[in-house]
């Protein structure tokens, strides 16, 4: 379905900014962040999700 094609690059570009935002504003504090490299990550993997359906549906 497209829905789940949309849904899935909507909520990776909403992980990656979230997780980067949080990220870069650690590193410039002089803190180390963990939870924001796995919300980078999980932002990644919904991104490669979705482009796998992509893919699956256009063939």
């Amino acid at each position: 379905m497209k829905i789940g094609i949309i849904l899935g690059v909507i909520l990776g570009l909403l992980l990656l900014i979230v997780g980067g935002v949080g990220f870069f504003v650690a590193k410039k504090s002089g803190k180390k962040c963990k939870w924001c490299v796995w919300v980078l990550l999980a932002g990644v993997c919904a991104l490669i999700t979705a482009g796998a359906n992509a893919l699956r549906f256009l063939m």
